[in-house]
């Protein structure tokens, strides 16, 4: 049977001043294989040439959103609201979908006799001219939550039935982390299935959000990946005990904070460090909290002694 005639993909891409880049985005979705797609534009308050680059494209499946700048959240709500597929997928500006990535998809769904829920592919990662495809351990696909929690993700390996966007949508409230905190709400109510090929790339260069937020944009103190952790936390805990370990849970959040706070005494923010240090939780693996606190402790000593000598 003709796959063109069958299921409607709509892809959710937020852009913002990415003229430069999403033309390899754009392509990677009209080359594609399966052709039954629509693709929805928001343009997140560009003040570049993105307009230019995205009307460049003659294909009435390309639909283009211009809207004042609210958040990446905020715009994939849009595009998610603006779509009409009964599967959807988000892909980034910055990122790119190989040929075969919606036809794969297609498979996996007929195969899955259209089953509700989130199917999964592998992602590679494209850095200084190589590709490497990501590894993840598949026993941890019998119990989605904790392979999300363990590894983490982005949105971008991802297409989920279009009925769990009636309850579930992307929180505004987080600058940061905001496919984390969608995709552990996801899991924890439906199946995940994967297709073991690598069918997307996730582009590294230095104007990537998660590369500047540690170099030149790194202001924890205003916005951080702890604050959708803090929230998992505590709306969500009792569910999340369910399916992950308790200390893994806490894990993941003291790991996250010691990074900050590692980070914030390079760039002499020791209150902020030591506020973090307060907030490292013992309920997770206790020879890691012990480290992460007296590392902490130690080296904020260590820049405090540094920095009045410094000064004298």
């Amino acid at each position: 049977m003709n796959k063109e005639k069958k299921i409607l993909f709509s892809i959710i891409m937020p852009t913002y001043n990415r003229a430069t880049m999403i033309a390899k985005a754009i392509e990677s979705v009209i080359n594609q294989t399966y052709t039954n797609w629509e693709l929805i534009i928001i343009d997140d308050g560009s003040s570049d040439n993105t307009a230019e680059i995205i009307n460049s494209y003659n294909d009435s499946r390309v639909k283009y959103f211009f809207r004042e700048n609210r958040g990446k959240s905020v715009a994939r709500n849009t595009g998610i609201d603006n779509s009409v597929g009964e599967f959807i997928a988000f892909l980034d500006d910055d990122d790119y979908y190989l040929p075969e990535f919606l036809s794969k998809f297609y498979d996996k769904i007929i195969e899955e006799k259209n089953k509700t829920g989130i199917y999964m592919c592998r992602v590679a990662e494209e850095d200084k001219g190589q590709t490497i495809a990501k590894e993840i351990n598949t026993k941890y696909l019998e119990n989605p939550p904790l392979l999300i929690w363990k590894y983490g993700a982005n949105y971008l390996p991802f297409v989920t039935s279009r009925e769990v966007f009636k309850t579930e949508k992307y929180d505004p409230q987080f600058p940061l982390g905001q496919d984390y905190h969608l995709l552990i709400r996801v899991v924890m109510k439906l199946p995940l299935f994967y297709i073991p090929d690598v069918l997307c790339v996730i582009r590294n260069h230095p104007d990537r959000s998660v590369v500047k937020e540690y170099k030149e944009d790194f202001k924890p103190d205003e916005t951080n990946r702890l604050d959708y952790l803090i929230d998992l936390l505590d709306n969500y805990f009792d569910k999340l005990k369910q399916f992950i370990p308790v200390n893994h849970i806490f894990d993941k959040y003291n790991k996250i904070a010691y990074f900050y706070a590692s980070t914030a005494l390079r760039k002499n923010k020791i209150k902020y460090a030591l506020k973090l240090m307060k907030s490292i939780k013992w309920g997770g693996t206790k020879y890691k909290v012990i480290y992460y606190k007296l590392s902490i402790f130690l080296r904020s000593a260590y820049y405090i002694i540094y920095l009045h000598f410094k000064r004298e």
